[in-house]
């Protein structure tokens, strides 16, 4: 299968873009860094930076058949609403949700020429806001109304839309975050549950299962021909999951607080 990744430098996208060129896919690898992939004939790294049209038009132009479009490329803003200011908002949204779109309409007619599959990264957070992740989640959040919608769209026409849920991965998103916000924590009023969250997220991240999971996922479901709608991954989506599911509101927002406060 003809098989393209966004977001394929590092963390999740770079081990599915490998480890699905070894099982014998063409990979292309969407970078904004084309040298930091070794080519070889099933792994061909593109120049992807999908906030840039001229990038998106290229790709188009280089492949010209497709079976999966992966929809792996995103950022993370992480701070108090209060502190972010428009344009760290667009940015979120531009690359976490005008990306995705962008990407999809481009390579509609060739998965439609195929009956592929669009499979977009969602994450916990799609369904599970937590406190100073406000501009992430929300990016997330509207990746789900997405697929959704997207899912009815093209169900006459043979394409798939599946969504994949990680919880806590071993990558450097987290790290690259929390360096941004660092410098600005001042000693206003979230200076405390603030640090309190970052602890909380950190012990996360040290617990985290390896990229190689969601890479087997993937695998699973290029090789389904009817796959699920969502697919969770790891233990901590499914545990987030389940909490969503049958606590109410008001419940859920204790117990978030409680592990949050408990670092304080």
């Amino acid at each position: 299968m003809n098989i393209l990744i966004t977001g394929a430098s590092t963390g999740i996208g770079h081990d599915a873009a490998l480890y699905l060129s070894k099982l014998g896919h063409t990979v292309y690898a969407g970078v904004r860094d084309t040298s930091i992939i070794n080519a070889s004939p099933t792994l061909i790294p593109i120049e992807l930076d999908v906030t840039q049209p001229q990038h998106i038009n290229n790709a188009v132009k280089q492949i010209k058949q497709l079976d999966v479009l992966i929809n792996n490329a995103g950022i993370t803003v992480l701070g108090p609403l209060e502190w972010i200011d428009k344009d760290e908002l667009m940015q979120q949204l531009q690359v976490n949700v005008i990306g995705v779109t962008e990407m999809i309409k481009a390579f509609l007619p060739a998965l439609r020429q195929s009956k592929g599959k669009v499979i977009n990264m969602g994450s916990t957070a799609g369904f599970v806001a937590l406190p100073f992740c406000s501009a992430y989640a929300a990016s997330k959040y509207a990746l789900e109304g997405l697929s959704d919608a997207l899912r009815l769209e093209l169900d006459a026409q043979g394409v798939k839309v599946i969504l994949i849920r990680p919880g806590s991965i071993a990558t450097p998103i987290w790290d690259k975050s929390f360096k941004s916000i660092s410098q600005r924590k001042g000693s206003g009023p979230y200076k405390e549950e603030l640090a309190a969250s970052e602890k909380m997220v950190r012990k996360g991240v040290r617990n985290a299962i390896p990229a190689r999971n969601v890479s087997l996922v993937l695998e699973k479901i290029i090789n389904t021909i009817n796959p699920k709608d969502r697919y969770e991954v790891g233990p901590s989506a499914i545990a987030q999951l389940y909490a969503k599911r049958f606590l109410s509101t008001l419940m859920f927002d204790r117990i978030k607080l409680f592990l949050i406060r408990r670092n304080l």
